[in-house]
């Protein structure tokens, strides 16, 4: 969670560090990598590295395309998850994960 809060600080580095540790066994379990990716590319996109944040991205982006992780934009957040569907992934993302992080940004929102 102190990733999140430095995050919505505007503390973008201090976000993405506090992720760099692989997660653990119980993270994985508890959706807590999942989280720490989605956290860790969004403060890697605000810095400006794209290709990074694709890169942090990826292996969510499998097991969501395989219906696995999917909790993770709801406990990250709309606004987070806006602002990753948002974001200039042409080249770094391919059209369907573009796509399934439009949809899932959408479904984050509070009235979805």
């Amino acid at each position: 969670m102190q990733a999140l809060v430095a995050l919505l600080e505007g503390r973008e580095q201090a976000a993405e560090q506090a992720l760099e540790d692989p997660p653990g066994i119980e993270d994985q379990c508890y959706g807590r990598a999942s989280f720490a990716l989605l956290i860790r590319a969004e403060a890697q996109r605000r810095q400006g590295a794209i290709e990074r944040a694709a890169r942090t991205l990826a292996p969510w982006l499998a097991l969501a395309r395989e219906g696995r992780a999917l909790s993770a934009p709801f406990i990250v957040g709309a606004q987070v998850m806006q602002a990753l569907a948002a974001a200039g992934w042409a080249g770094h993302l391919g059209d369907e994960d573009r796509a399934l992080l439009q949809r899932l940004a959408g479904a984050a929102q509070p009235d979805a």
